[in-house]
């Protein structure tokens, strides 16, 4: 359905809320069928939900490789982003809403393990490694997970999108819980702390899972003159996506700086 959306959608903003709507159908079937494993099987049932979606993107990219000169690269994938931003901010914004206005008790059960990575990455933000926030501790922790989806992709297709789902849960948490602390009239606010460096670092995944995901798949369809052209874009788009996470990591230091 995702799919369909990206190709025949002339409201794109209706493909932001049919995400917000499946992130809100995957923790439903998750606290009815999945008890006890709630937080796991979210990011599972969002994977599923994104395959379609990745997996045209992915098919789109590769017939315009061969279709579109290189000088249309940065138009034809910012194109690409916009709608993995409409999805991802689909999603993000339906899982925060369920994490606000359930109970307390019950939200935080169902994000267990979410709650559980944002109490570690504070522990991280606070503790001696980070009293003076250097840029490349940053950088390079957020490396090892882009390189990570790039791998899975390379490696299964689409194996990023598991990775890409996780973070969208934890930053939906982290959303709802400084939403709750201070009240729902904050919520924009809560939004906007994680958008700048956020933002940054998704587009960073995506692009990386995406260069290894257009590697996986024609390295099984094309032919040996043919696979030239995928090597630059997807080592392009490597190379970009790296670049983009090295200034996520510079906003995200100012941001720290200015909170401390």
């Amino acid at each position: 359905m995702l799919g369909y959306l990206v190709n025949e959608l002339k409201n794109p903003i209706f493909l932001f809320f049919y995400s917000a709507f499946i992130s809100i159908v995957s923790i439903y079937i998750s606290v009815k069928i999945f008890k006890d494993y709630e937080s796991f099987f979210i990011t599972f049932l969002i994977t599923l939900s994104l395959i379609p979606f990745f997996k045209e993107v992915v098919n789109k990219e590769v017939r315009n490789t061969l279709k579109v000169s290189d000088k249309r690269f940065f138009e034809r994938y910012l194109n690409t982003i916009y709608f993995y931003l409409l999805v991802l901010f689909g999603l993000v914004f339906g899982m925060s809403l369920v994490y606000i206005f359930l109970p307390s008790n019950i939200s935080e059960k169902i994000f267990e393990k979410q709650i559980e990575t944002i109490k570690k990455i504070r522990g991280i933000f606070t503790g001696n490694l980070f009293n003076n926030i250097p840029l490349l501790e940053i950088f390079f922790h957020n490396l090892s997970v882009l390189l990570l989806c790039f791998i899975l992709s390379l490696l299964y297709g689409l194996g990023s999108l598991l990775i890409i789902s996780w973070n969208a849960t934890v930053l939906a948490t982290a959303i709802g819980m400084i939403t709750k602390n201070y009240g729902i009239i904050f919520y924009p606010q809560a939004f906007l702390v994680f958008l700048p460096h956020g933002m940054l670092e998704f587009i960073s995944y995506f692009l990386a899972g995406l260069a290894g995901a257009i590697l996986s798949v024609v390295s099984a369809r094309r032919k040996v003159f043919e696979m030239k052209k995928f090597y630059i874009d997807s080592f392009k788009l490597l190379f970009y996506s790296i670049l983009i996470l090295f200034i996520a990591a510079i906003v995200e230091t100012l941001i720290l700086t200015i909170k401390i």
